[in-house]
Parts: structure tokens; sequence; C-alpha cells
């Protein structure tokens, strides 16, 4: 049976009808923004490169990662052992792209950077585009996933700022991610980085 869902942001007007007609909140995700000044001496660009410096304590290399190589089917791998570890929300699902749809990535402005282990094992992938928003150019943040034993370690910050560098290096100055409620360890991560949560959605379904 088809569930009747809505998905609105936490001020929305019609909130209150709808939860006095019996609608429930079955899923909360957030909506973020981080904006970066011009010039690497910005407090913003300190707060990036500290994240990838972090990375390198970790003996991790960090690197921008060739969809079309062999690159792609770690993508794949990692993505399949990590898919189910996502929260699931109706605002927030996540599904595991499959070596095709990866391998489309550069033909649709997406990009990824990894991060590597000594050995060559791929840990972490942060994956975003570039798109317009008001004319005006925006690095949207698609998703990041670390392999389960290398999770606490600063790696994501690493690879979702690597990601934001680069764009930045090419005259991006906005960026926007979201997330699920109840991935506490996403929603720290945007934040040290420097994103602030500017929306709030509530998904709901009729009890």
């Amino acid at each position: 049976m088809l569930l009747e869902t809505h998905v609105l942001q936490d001020d929305d007007p019609d909130l209150p009808g709808l939860l006095r007609a019996g609608f429930v909140v079955v899923g909360e995700s957030w909506g973020a923004r981080l904006r970066l000044a011009s010039g690497r001496e910005a407090a913003g660009h300190a707060r990036l490169t500290s994240a990838l410096r972090g990375a390198r304590a970790a003996a991790v290399r960090i690197l921008e990662l060739d969809p079309v190589s062999a690159d792609g089917d770690d993508i794949v791998a990692l993505e399949r052992q990590t898919s189910p570890d996502y929260p699931v929300t109706p605002a927030t699902a996540h599904r595991a792209p499959d070596l095709d749809e990866v391998r489309e990535w550069p033909r649709r402005s997406v990009r990824a950077f990894g991060a590597r282990a000594e050995d060559g094992r791929l840990l972490a992938v942060s994956v975003g585009h570039e798109s317009y928003e008001n004319g005006e150019r925006l690095g949207d943040h698609d998703f990041v996933s670390v392999a389960r034993e290398s999770r606490g370690q600063g790696i994501a910050k690493a690879v979702v700022a690597a990601w934001i560098l680069a764009l930045a290096a090419e005259g991006v100055r906005t960026f926007a991610t979201g997330g699920a409620a109840q991935n506490s360890g996403s929603l720290g991560m945007v934040r040290a980085l420097g994103f602030s949560i500017e929306e709030r959605w509530l998904s709901l379904q009729r009890r």
C-alpha cells in the first residue's frame, strides 16, 4: 500500500493542519550552505585546509578520482559496502550507483575525491556536482561514504574539503549539502567544515 507522504519545511504554514489531520513526522532532514570569501587566507579556507592536514595525520592520501578508470570499480565497491548504513527517510534515501552510472559522472560535471590507504584501498569518497542557482555557480554536494573501519578519523571531512577546495579554486563560492537529521556524524562533519544549517524538512505520513 502506498502511503500519502508530505515533505515540507518545519515553518510551513500547512504543517499544523496536517498534524491535526492525523499525519505524523516519520523523518527529519536538513539543508546547509557554505559561503566562502575570496582569498586563500580567509577563515573558511583555513578550516578546509586544516581538514586535509587531519587526513595526513591518519596516514591516508587524498586525491581526485577518475571514475572511468579502475577508480570507478573501487567507488562502486565502497558504495555497495556502505549504502546499507545510510539513514532512510522519504526525503533522504540513498542508492548505491552502479558502474555505468559512475562512469557517466564526468559527462555530468560530477567530481569525486577519495581517500586511499597506504596499501591503495579506497577508504572514502566524496561526490558532488556543479550547477547554477540564480545565475551563480553552486557546488552541490551529493554524498560522502567512508568504509566502516575508517570512520571517526576525520577522513570524511578531508574528502569533502578536497572537493570544496577544488571547486573554490575554479571560482565557486557557494556550496550546498543536506542529509537526514538522525545522521549525527554527517551533521557534525558539515558544521565542522563551516556549513550553516539553513533549512529543516519534515516528512509526514498519515498514521
